[in-house]
């Protein structure tokens, strides 16, 4: 596929087939949270009252909607406060985690960067942006690539436009609950590689992970709880839909510069990384303000994008 209409549109296709279905994933208790958190009038699940400070009915959500979980987080308590002079919230919580990192799937990672973990990222916009600040790094890492390897311009200046709509996107993101933006890995100190590495990365993070960030991004516009959230999808999926694109254009400039074996190992990669991909979402998280899928769902659009690419 290289027309990114086509994209967008297979990713609601993919969509609309997917009913809501229940979260089926597995968790494990890693420690409890008892501290206060600074928060905006932005903040996910968060209500001020007449007078400025926040609404007590709603803390509880807005400690839950603070948190990676499977779900499944005990709240022991909650209640307004104050951090720094301003509007906070007190969270008493026990956190169950799951085994490994959460559903997330927006961005295009590369070779070199350290991978977005719970760790790095406690709350699952944090993750989002995370991956979207490595995408910067990834597509302007590809663009010299693309210039070594002597691709035609316009796929060059395409790969650096991915690379501008990445950091519109952090941005974006992290203006839903007013954070600051995060800063994006330094592409040039990323080293060149050689083309076999470049076409198999392009089929993985491109060709498939990058499409099903469309579907995901997809998801989000429709089903997010937050109409802000949904309206930001909605011009990310649109975006991501290009990028899948110019991934599929890549991979035919490769394709047609390679050897037969050289074809069939990244046709391979391609298949690993889709059963990747489906290994991967039983530990998925359903968050209904982000929009995201839970692991039943998150599963079932793994196996329609499948089918549909196939």
């Amino acid at each position: 596929m290289t027309n990114s209409g086509t994209v967008l549109s297979l990713a609601r296709r993919i969509v609309a087939s997917v009913s809501l279905l229940s979260l089926g994933a597995c968790c494990r208790e890693v420690g409890r949270f008892d501290g206060s958190i600074a928060v905006t009038r932005n903040s996910p699940g968060v209500r001020f009252d007449d007078g400025g400070a926040v609404d007590d009915a709603s803390c509880m959500t807005a400690c839950q909607l603070r948190f990676i979980s499977c779900d499944h987080n005990e709240h022991h308590s909650c209640s307004a406060t104050t951090v720094d002079g301003g509007p906070g919230i007190f969270c008493d919580l026990t956190i169950y985690e799951c085994p490994r990192q959460p559903f997330v799937a927006c961005g295009r990672r590369t070779e070199g960067v350290d991978e977005v973990t719970a760790t790095r990222a406690r709350d699952t916009l944090g993750v989002f942006i995370a991956l979207e600040a490595e995408a910067i790094a990834a597509f302007e890492r590809l663009a010299r690539e693309l210039v070594a390897l002597g691709a035609p311009e316009a796929m060059v200046q395409a790969a650096r436009s991915c690379a501008e709509d990445e950091r519109r996107h952090v941005a974006m993101v992290s203006a839903l609950d007013g954070r600051t933006a995060l800063q994006a890995p330094v592409a040039r100190e990323l080293p060149l590689r050689s083309a076999m590495d470049v076409a198999l990365e392009n089929a993985v993070e491109g060709c498939v992970r990058e499409t099903f960030g469309v579907v995901i991004a997809q998801w989000q516009a429709e089903h997010s709880t937050n109409a802000r959230v949904r309206a930001c999808y909605a011009k990310i999926a649109a975006d991501e839909a290009r990028h899948a694109a110019l991934a599929g254009e890549i991979d035919a400039w490769f394709a047609a510069r390679s050897s037969e074996d050289e074809r069939a190992k990244i046709e391979e990669a391609k298949r690993h990384a889709m059963n990747e991909l489906r290994a991967e979402q039983p530990w998925a998280v359903g968050d209904p303000w982000l929009g995201t899928p839970n692991a039943t769902v998150a599963k079932a659009l793994v196996d329609a994008l499948a089918r549909a690419t196939a």
